[in-house]
C-alpha cells in the first residue's frame, strides 16, 4: 500500500497522447468521441506499465454550470469505473478500447457547482505479466463543447479497499 496516493492528491498525467500504449485509441471506435486535449491519468506513476490491482480510486473535477445543462461522458477506461454527479451514481464504463463499445453516460448538471466523481479500479489479471490502468474521460454538452476533460487537475484518493 505504500504507492497509494494521498487522500488530497492530484492525478498522475500518464500520457497526454489519445492513441498512448497500452490502449492504442487512434483510429479505434472510441478516438473521435474522445477530446484530443483530454490526458491519460491514473492514480500512480508508472500505471502504464503497472498499477496496483483491486483498489478503488475516486478522480473528482468540479464543474460551475451558468445554467441546467444535459451533457454525455465518454470514457475508456482500464478496468472499470461507477460515474457519479453530486453523489449520485449515473452510470458505469467498463474498458472501451480495442474496439469494444462505449457506454456514454447521461446527465443533467444542476446550475452552480457540480461535482463529478469516477470511482475506478484496475482488476487483477492473473494471465498478464503486467497490469496497466489508464483513464481517460470528455464530458460534453449536448452541443458537443467539451465542459470537462481528464488532465492532472483531477483530484484523486482511495477508499482504502
Amino acid at each position: 500500500m505504500a504507492d497509494l496516493p494521498a487522500a488530497t492528491g492530484k492525478a498522475v498525467v500518464l500520457s497526454t497522447d489519445v492513441g498512448t500504449a497500452p490502449w492504442y485509441l487512434s483510429g479505434l471506435a472510441a478516438s473521435p468521441f474522445i477530446d484530443a486535449s483530454a490526458q491519460w491519468i491514473w492514480a500512480t506513476a508508472g500505471a502504464l506499465s503497472d498499477a496496483p490491482t483491486n483498489v478503488i480510486y475516486i478522480f473528482e473535477k468540479s464543474y460551475n454550470a451558468p445554467m441546467t445543462t444535459d451533457a454525455t461522458l465518454i470514457g475508456v477506461v482500464d478496468n472499470q469505473c461507477d460515474v457519479f454527479l453530486n453523489g449520485d451514481l449515473r452510470g458505469s464504463l467498463n474498458a472501451g478500447w480495442e474496439g469494444m463499445p462505449l457506454q456514454p453516460v447521461s446527465m443533467t448538471l444542476g446550475r452552480g457547482t457540480n461535482i463529478l466523481s469516477l470511482q475506478c479500479v484496475n482488476v487483477y489479471a492473473a494471465w498478464l505479466p503486467t497490469n496497466p490502468a489508464g483513464l481517460i474521460a470528455v464530458l460534453r454538452d449536448s452541443s458537443g463543447n467539451v465542459l470537462v476533460r481528464t488532465d492532472g487537475s483531477w483530484a484523486v484518493n482511495n477508499t482504502g479497499e
